[in-house]
């Protein structure tokens, strides 16, 4: 394995990961939305006393 010269670049592409952090944060907060929406419509303390 070589190993880098003391010259060598290292280029990130920040546009492209950015894009990647923002459509991760996007689907993450779209894929708790229905167990948020369904625990919206239970009262606190049906869910606590419920066995399921």
């Amino acid at each position: 394995m070589a190993a880098f010269a003391e010259d060598t670049l290292v280029r990130f592409p920040v546009g492209q990961l950015a894009l990647v952090v923002l459509a991760l944060a996007v689907g993450t907060a779209l894929a708790g939305l229905p167990p948020a929406r369904r625990a919206a419509q239970v009262s606190p303390v049906a869910a606590l006393g419920s066995a399921d």
